[in-house]
């Protein structure tokens, strides 16, 4: 062992450093000095050669026995082991100390012969896990005595400790939110950091107009404090994000060096601030002023984990939409019953299409009805519309679309009353020239509209005398109820597409 003094009070921890070839220091312990001030360090390599040069650094630790264990003073320093000590029992001939790491499997460490000396009751066995984890682990030791015969005791905890990875995490900063309103702009902050050996987090700031740190920025939390000790001076590289433009110019984004002005720190993770590993903090910013913000890992040492990548953040007041009220429109006129409903499933259209209504029609010859009768796609004029039937107005039907709603009968004395659509927009009738084709006469018309189909019927005037008509029909193409009675509604569109009037079309009982 070896005796050493620093400039500390009594009971100071410190880490040991020896200075084996004059440049570089290598971790030797971290140790508490006694009493008198003196630390006492094992070091086996003063039994051979001179003693090194050694220095103490000071470290901030929390009260009590500390829970977590530093592997290393470095990303590439030397791994420190953790002690075991345990004592013995009468009867003891041999030890094993087994080691589980989180929830994993006992393994064994360190065993060997140990007698038990009833003269020194207190003494203390040592041994070395050299063998630390590279990650975030806790390890969890136990001891088991041997008597002279092999048979073992109960397995015995001897503690535990948190190891946390040599390097600190860096956090994962989410692009930054605006909150808050006008009077009180604020910024939400969110980030997902790995809580091993992690104390604290730190936030950088770069104020657009803070002149290096010289103006407040304005940036303020109940949850935060300044960070006193933070280097304004210390520039970060690789911290810009990445650009879409091409590889030259992500190249200079991602050399290009970033100072901040200024720094806070959170609250310790736990119940002041949350256990994480996922973090929220809210704080009050300046409106119309750029802010580069990065998170950074503290450990329970202060040491300053690598920076998350920096967001450029800026709250900007909200654009306030004008209040424009939907302007007040009268509803449609109803007009009169120009549109009648009738039942045609027994006609010589679609029988799948049991309803229609009537928006046009006129007379015919023979010739032309037993024609038809045949074609019920063809009607003895051109164009179909010069048969739309007009109102008082001079309108047609068209452009249109027709409803319906089920009404109460003695079948249904009880109906929804829902009014449902049953055709598309009609806004023109599509047809052509059947002559052009073969197909008619030259002065008739073939409708290519499955919607709309003429109705061929006898009309019986005065004197026994028989007229030859056709109507032109709107199709309901929607299923029906047997028995079920309906009534339907033709709604007619202005040159806007527009509702401007409602056609009762009357009632028809489906038999």
């Amino acid at each position: 062992m070896v005796a050493l003094q620093f400039p500390l009070p009594p009971l100071t921890t410190a880490f040991i450093q020896a200075n084996t070839n004059g440049a570089n220091w290598s971790s030797v312990a971290l140790l508490t000095s006694d009493s008198n001030g003196v630390f006492w360090v094992s070091y086996p390599a003063c039994l051979v050669g001179p003693v090194p040069p050694f220095r103490a650094c000071l470290v901030n630790l929390p009260a009590g026995d500390c829970d977590q264990h530093v592997a290393s003073s470095g990303p590439d320093g030397a791994t420190a082991p953790l002690r075991v000590r345990f004592r013995l029992q009468p009867r003891t001939r041999e030890y094993r100390v087994y080691r589980r790491v989180d929830n994993g499997p006992l393994t064994l460490v360190a065993q060997g012969p140990a007698t038990y000396d009833a003269l020194q009751p207190g003494k203390l066995i040592e041994t070395l896990d050299e063998a630390i984890p590279a990650v975030a682990a806790r390890l969890c030791y136990f001891v088991q005595l041997l008597d002279e015969h092999g048979n073992g005791s109960p397995l015995a905890l001897i503690g535990c400790k948190q190891v946390r990875p040599p390097k600190l995490p860096v956090p994962t900063l989410s692009e930054p939110a605006a909150v808050g309103d006008i009077n009180q702009p604020q910024v939400a902050l969110t980030w997902f950091c790995p809580t091993a050996g992690v104390h604290r987090f730190q936030i950088k700031l770069q104020v657009a107009d803070s002149e290096g740190g010289a103006q407040p920025s304005g940036f303020l939390s109940t949850q935060l404090r300044r960070d006193a000790s933070f280097l304004s001076l210390s520039a970060y590289a690789g911290l810009r994000p990445r650009t879409q433009v091409n590889s030259f110019v992500q190249g200079l984004a991602a050399t290009a060096l970033v100072n901040f002005d200024e720094a806070h720190l959170t609250p310790p993770i736990g119940s002041q601030f949350g256990p994480g590993p996922q973090f929220t903090l809210t704080a009050d910013v300046r409106a119309n002023t750029s802010y580069l913000i990065s998170v950074a890992a503290v450990d329970e040492q202060g040491m300053v984990g690598p920076s998350s990548p920096v967001y450029e953040f800026m709250w900007r007041p909200p654009v306030v939409l004008q209040n424009v009220p939907w302007p007040a429109r009268p509803l449609p006129h109803v007009d009169l019953n120009y549109f009648q409903a009738i039942l045609i499933s027994n006609t010589n259209l679609y029988p799948r299409y049991p309803v229609g209504v009537v928006i046009g029609g006129g007379r015919t010859v023979l010739d032309d009805y037993l024609l038809n009768l045949q074609n019920p796609d063809h009607i003895p004029v051109q164009p179909p519309s010069s048969v739309l039937t007009r109102t008082l107005t001079g309108e047609t039907a068209l452009p249109c679309v027709l409803y319906r709603m089920q009404v109460a009968n003695a079948l249904f004395p009880r109906v929804s009353g829902d009014i449902i659509q049953v055709s598309p927009l009609i806004e023109t009738i599509a047809w052509h020239n059947p002559c052009l084709f073969g197909e008619g006469p030259c002065f008739a018309s073939y409708i290519r509209d499955p919607l709309i189909r003429p109705l061929y019927f006898q009309e019986l005037s005065t004197g026994d005398t028989f007229f030859w008509r056709f109507n032109l029909c709107l199709l309901d193409t929607q299923p029906v109820i047997s028995g079920a009675r309906y009534r339907y509604f033709l709604v007619h569109f202005n040159e806007k597409r527009e509702p401007d009037r409602i056609y009762p079309c009357g009632e028809v009982d489906i038999p």
